[in-house]
Formats: C-alpha cells, structure tokens, sequence
C-alpha cells in the first residue's frame, strides 16, 4: 500500500438538521454533520477535481484571499470564517 506524506489539522466539527417533505408527503428529518480540516499532501497535482455523481463537485484550489461563500457549503464557509477570524485577517465575501 502507497503512503502519502500529509498533516491534517480539525478545523471544526458543525450539525444541521432539515426537515423536509419525501415523495409519499410524509416529513423526513435528515441530520446533517460536517467535519472540516485542513490537509496538506505532499501531490497536490493528484486532487480530484471531478464530481462523483453523488454529493460532491469535485475539488479546486482557492486561495484564502479570493473566498467568496457563494461557492462552497455553508458548513465550509462557517468554518473557513472562524479559521480568517483567528487569523486576523478580513472576511467581507463571507
């Protein structure tokens, strides 16, 4: 088995429930967990950025100073805001 070189880092661990009707009118509750951390791999050229017909877009590189939360998940916004804010840096796109 190939091993990777990388150093994950828990950013935040965030929940959310909905409440939505299914198809037979009957009200589901789905929970909803998030887990943000940060990865840093050792080949980066190999990041998946296709989707997998599931719940995920694929992935891109996007530098701190160009987020705009428009174009990630609540969750990944949320968490991206507390790791500016400790920072110290701005978040006005968030």
């Amino acid at each position: 088995m190939k091993q990777h070189k990388h150093k994950n880092n828990l950013l935040d661990i965030l929940s959310h429930t909905v409440i939505y009707e299914s198809a037979n009118g009957e009200k589901e509750e789905m929970y909803h967990l998030g887990i943000i951390y940060t990865v840093i791999l050792s080949n980066p050229e190999n990041l998946k950025t296709d989707a997998d017909g599931e719940d995920s877009q694929g992935a891109s590189w996007v530098k701190l100073s160009e987020f705009n939360k428009e174009d990630f998940s609540p969750f990944a916004s949320q968490s991206i805001a507390k790791h500016l804010q400790k920072k110290g840096r701005a978040t006005n796109n968030i």
